[in-house]
């Protein structure tokens, strides 16, 4: 049953994704034949979410969002541009569209149109024109490719939602909260902090248009993210080299680094602690030997677990590198176009997640001194640029930048590290730890290093990026633009990831950072890939590029065989079983399924409290167990069901705030006592769902019971 629920979320998802990016841009702007179909998407995606953000924070404050405010704004949209591209007033051309929608109602009743031929027509003409497009061999290639691509990637990030119910990472929860709460027209939780909503907005879109339900939305949509990521780095590594063969490899490694024991060569581990010896032990250590006190040492393995979740840093980068490369193209083009695309990106980011907005300033950085180096740099360009940027922020900007204004919004000190806003500015910018000084005086930082490990594979991209840089200064084309920046933004990443073991300022946390060094450094291998095969034509001998060829399918085989699979216990346990147990939220899905709202109240540790919202009522098990004695007659809670869920094997995933006095094995094992007395003086207890980890039961009580359980839950 869950897999049918997996694939129609699967399904629901994609087509939402495309109406909203595909479908309306379509509709409301002419076709750019100078742009491809990876371009002219993140350029609608970019806009999209900008759009969908500001319309749903006016929407949610007025309780008005819907499917019916959400098609009328997307009709809206199409109006608006179809009238700006043809040059007419929006009311001209509705007066246009219904006169010929008018005529052609008469025209079809009068029988002088016949439909199905027409649709027949257009069919012919449409499969027609494919056939033509794809005529080369080499396009048929490339298109088998790029589908490839897209089908590794979405198979190895689908494969942990379709494994488990769970939601995979702990902050998910809290992102389902927080949709939740949009849900009921509130933008604000204090104890969140500035949190931007922009990914939210973006799910109750989806969610609106296709009623997918969201705790399957929010399994399932982190995996879309995922393989959005690859694409972006596909089409970057294509754009910067010009070549098709660069942006497939790039996707390819980019989708296929997992990490685990086989990958562990490419990144290594990380180890926070201020004795360097230790850390040098550890890195010694093989993989399966690293004690689990390390934590997620493995900075392949967390990101590829991050692009499987659903989270907000994730769906911000993958705007990230394709606004840079719109910016590049806007100070060759000078067109409008791609100046829209980069702002959108931009503004995109800074409404889902402000965190990325930094490495995108340090990217346009890098891009503003390569052109300076390269003399092509013009000051007018530079300031429309800049107000751009600047402006677009702003835009994106705007839940955000009211949040913190609001007197009591994160406390009345927004500079203490004690507040929400300075507790948030501390966890992703460590450096600023050294600048804020609390209400005692004392400068408040961590100085806790974190030591990483300088693997042959990094030391191998180094020169990559140098012997890049270097070619870049005997090019005399707008290519040479392209392999300085790639080379320098890598090695500026680089840096960040080491900044730490070399007492650097850490400016973006260590974990976040490897985000974005793992994408550059595969978008580095692509087009480094492609300028030693250039390099190689002009060798004269007819065995070189053959022989290149096959160094570079002998390179992607060994790659290919040292991809980890996702059933090793060491990899399965840290994407599927993260923060809890998919038995919790599977019975969740199908007491929501089979049961009224509000009819029921679930019992449990507490991961689950987003996912019981606008549905039934939550109870933790530490409060639950406080509060209500499992040998009265009536357990005095009023709704006709009760599910307790017990975990056989306690998940060591814990929250202390949730509890202070008993661990989360002690809490299921009391959870499981209170059963077994409740089974001695009780016979309404039954099984209602049970796996090889959790254990889930029922409780029903009949109208009369429920009574008097209200009786006494109201004394």
């Amino acid at each position: 049953m869950y897999w049918l629920m997996s694939i129609d979320t699967v399904i629901r998802i994609a087509f939402a994704m495309t109406f909203f990016f595909v479908i309306v841009p379509a509709l409301a702007l002419s076709r750019r034949e100078t742009a491809t179909v990876l371009e002219r998407f993140f350029w609608n995606f970019g806009v999209g979410i900008i759009l969908i953000t500001l319309v749903g924070q006016i929407f949610t404050l007025a309780n008005l969002f819907s499917i019916v405010t959400l098609l009328l704004t997307a009709g809206v949209i199409i109006l608006l541009g179809r009238s700006a591209d043809r040059g007419v007033p929006p009311w001209t051309l509705v007066k246009q569209s219904s006169e010929t929608a008018f005529l052609a109602v008469l025209n079809i009743f009068d029988g002088r149109v016949n439909v199905r031929r027409r649709i027949r027509r257009r069919y012919r003409r449409t499969i027609a024109a494919l056939r033509q497009k794809t005529d080369s061999r080499a396009v048929r290639l490339q298109l088998a490719g790029w589908i490839g691509v897209v089908g590794v990637a979405g198979g190895l990030r689908l494969y942990r939602p379709f494994a488990s119910a769970n939601l995979g990472f702990s902050d998910t929860y809290v992102h389902l909260y927080l949709l939740k709460l949009l849900e009921e027209g509130r933008q604000v939780d204090p104890q969140w902090g500035p949190y931007p909503r922009g990914m939210h907005f973006l799910l109750m879109s989806i969610h609106h248009l296709t009623n997918v339900d969201q705790i399957l939305l929010m399994n399932f949509f982190g995996a879309f993210v995922g393989v959005l990521m690859t694409l972006a780095v596909a089409d970057t590594a294509r754009r910067l080299s010009r070549s098709v063969v660069a942006g497939l490899v790039a996707g390819f490694l980019f989708a296929t680094l997992i990490g685990g024991a086989s990958q562990y060569f490419v990144m290594g581990g990380a180890f926070a602690t201020n004795d360097a010896s230790l850390a040098t032990s550890l890195a010694g250590l093989p993989y399966a030997e690293v004690p689990r006190a390390a934590g997620e040492f493995d900075f392949a393995l967390t990101d590829f677990q991050r692009q499987t979740s659903t989270l907000s840093q994730e769906l911000a980068i993958v705007l990230l590198f394709p606004a840079a490369m719109f910016l590049i193209n806007f100070f060759r083009s000078r067109e409008r176009w791609d100046l829209i695309g980069f702002a959108g990106c931009t503004a995109a980011i800074a409404a889902v997640h402000s965190g990325v907005v930094f490495p995108l300033i340090l990217m346009c950085a890098v891009i503003l001194l390569v052109l300076m180096i390269h003399r092509s740099l013009t000051p007018g360009t530079l300031r429309r640029v800049l107000l751009t940027g600047t402006v677009a922020v702003l835009i994106g900007s705007t839940w955000i930048l009211g949040f913190i204004v609001y007197p009591y919004a994160g406390g009345k000190n927004l500079t203490s590290p004690q507040s929400s806003v300075g507790g948030t500015v501390l966890y992703y910018f460590p450096f600023v730890g050294k600048l804020i000084r609390p209400e005692g005086g004392a400068v408040t930082t961590d100085d806790t290093r974190v030591f990483v490990t300088l693997t042959p594979f990094l030391i191998a991209c180094i020169v990559l990026a140098i012997a890049l840089a270097v070619v870049s200064f005997r090019n005399r084309d707008n290519h040479r633009v392209n392999l300085l920046w790639i080379s320098l933004l890598f090695v500026m990443f680089l840096i960040g990831h080491f900044a730490s073991m070399l007492r650097l300022p850490q400016i973006v946390e260590q974990r976040r950072n490897s985000q974005w060094l793992i994408m550059s450094m595969t978008i580095l291998i692509g087009v480094a890939i492609v300028e030693i095969g250039s390099f190689v034509r002009f060798i004269p001998t007819r065995r070189a590029v053959p022989a290149a060829a096959s160094v570079l399918s002998l390179l992607l085989i060994l790659w290919t065989i040292r991809v980890p699979r996702l059933t090793d216990p060491l990899i399965h346990d840290r994407i599927v079983n993260y923060s809890g147990w998919g038995g919790s939220a599977l019975a969740v899905l199908n007491i929501e399924r089979r049961f009224d709202p509000y009819t029921w109240t679930l019992v449990s540790y507490g991961q689950e409290f987003p996912m019981v919202l606008r549905r039934g009522f939550h109870l933790p098990a530490a409060d639950f167990l406080d509060r209500y004695d499992p040998t009265l007659p009536v357990i005095p809670i009023p709704t006709p069901q009760i599910f307790v869920i017990v975990e056989k094997t306690p998940h060591p995933f814990q929250i202390n705030t949730w509890s202070e006095k008993f661990s989360r094995a002690e809490l299921e094992q009391r959870l499981q006592t209170w059963i077994h007395l409740y089974q001695a003086t009780h016979r309404n207890l039954r099984v209602f769902l049970e796996d090889k980890n959790v254990r889930v039961y029922q409780i029903e009580r009949t109208p009369e019971e429920v009574e008097r359980a209200s009786r006494e839950a109201r004394q």
